[in-house]
């Protein structure tokens, strides 16, 4: 999927880090989901809702770089779910969880049209 980097200019680059992050959005979206699903107390160092805002907030933003706004746009809404709840010290409700995995299934949705196009 990647060439060597060093022989590319920076718009190759850039390129080829989109189709990277595009090819491995799935993969990373379902890490998202089973942390949704994952019981609260089995998230030793963290808390589920600082886990899942962190990692939202690292999805969200790598997507806004890259200039996948359609992605940014909804996992933003999924950003603001977690980081209330992680502000808050409250554990996810079922319905926060329950728009958590929606958020999800629409950005694999998402992604799935892009990759189309890389």
């Amino acid at each position: 999927m990647t060439q060597n980097l060093e022989n590319l200019s920076y718009e190759e680059r850039i390129a080829q880090v989109r189709k990277r992050f595009i090819h491995t959005l799935e993969e990373k979206l379902g890490d998202i989901a089973d942390a949704i699903q994952m019981a609260p107390e089995t998230c030793s160092d963290e808390t589920q809702a600082h886990k899942l805002h962190r990692m939202l907030h690292d999805m969200g933003g790598n997507a806004a770089m890259l200039e996948f706004d359609e992605i940014e746009k909804i996992i933003r809404y999924g950003v603001d779910i977690a980081e209330k709840a992680d502000i808050e010290g409250s554990e996810l409700t079922q319905d926060q969880k329950t728009r958590l995995a929606a958020i999800v299934d629409d950005a694999i949705a998402a992604g799935a049209l892009l990759r189309e196009q890389y």
